[in-house]
């Protein structure tokens, strides 16, 4: 087995070890039941309620028995079980690892794939081409027909204002990560020549504007759980065009009846 499923497997064994070592929930409860009781048993003392303090007295009496049957029952039978690191939580491990949420692990990928569309309409309306090129290139990239050494997709979505270019990149971020958080909007405006497209990579002067400019596109490259959107793309120009083609292979799709669309190989 590769080490990573190793200490995958690990990981969830530990996880499950200190979980049956850890007393449950209603044994907590339990405690806080016993702790107000007191309080009030206190507090009808000291108002001279007698008879207040001795019904709470006997439930007092009565939490701490239940209490005490409760965590009999708790150590002599679930240690005594030997427990199984299921496909649950190994799940919960890799979810933690990767940032996907455990029910996106879990479900069928086949069938979410195959309606891939239908979850994007939900909220998106319209744009049944860019929906549609989108969810190709994730279905090609789950089958293990892409360039490893490249993004799952590259997408440039041409229209104008308010036809739902973020709005797509978002739910699709929704869709993959179960997240709209998980979107990382990069502003092409920031880079339109080519000394400040430079910063896609690293500026040849290490400034304070520099490393701020470049945060965004060095947390897209690094994360593994998110998707990137660049917005304001038109700022860019000819020189600068160049720099920011070597991230991935680029295809624009068309969101609007007038847009061009055009494909485009790295430089």
């Amino acid at each position: 087995m590769p080490d990573k499923a190793i200490d995958l497997i690990d990981e969830a064994g530990a996880r499950m070890r200190i979980r049956r070592m850890t007393a449950p929930p209603d044994l907590r409860e339990f405690d806080e039941k016993i702790a107000d009781a007191r309080r009030e048993k206190e507090s009808a003392i000291d108002a001279q309620d007698f008879e207040k303090a001795a019904r709470l007295r006997d439930s007092e009496k009565q939490l701490v028995a239940q209490r005490a049957d409760r965590e009999k029952q708790w150590r002599s039978g679930d240690l005594d079980v030997v427990a199984e690191v299921d496909d649950e939580q190994i799940a919960e491990v890799l979810g933690n690892w990767t940032g996907i949420p455990v029910f996106k692990l879990t479900e069928e990928e086949t069938t979410r794939l195959l309606r891939m569309e239908d979850e994007l309409h939900k909220r998106i309306i319209g744009q049944e081409d860019a929906v549609k090129a989108v969810s190709k290139a994730i279905r090609r990239t789950r089958a293990g027909l892409k360039d490893p050494r490249r993004p799952s997709g590259s997408f440039i979505f041409a229209g104008p204002s308010g036809v739902g270019k973020t709005e797509l990149s978002k739910a699709l971020a929704n869709f993959l990560f179960g997240d709209d958080d998980a979107l990382i909007q990069i502003d092409m405006g920031e880079f339109h020549d080519r000394f400040t497209a430079s910063r896609l990579f690293g500026a040849p002067r290490d400034t304070s504007a520099t490393r701020r400019a470049a945060s965004s596109p060095r947390r897209c490259v690094a994360s593994r759980s998110a998707s990137c959107c660049s917005t304001r793309s038109r700022r860019l120009t000819r020189r600068s065009t160049t720099p920011c083609c070597r991230f991935s292979r680029t295809v624009v799709s068309p969101m609007a009846r007038d847009a061009r669309s055009i494909s485009r190989t790295p430089c």
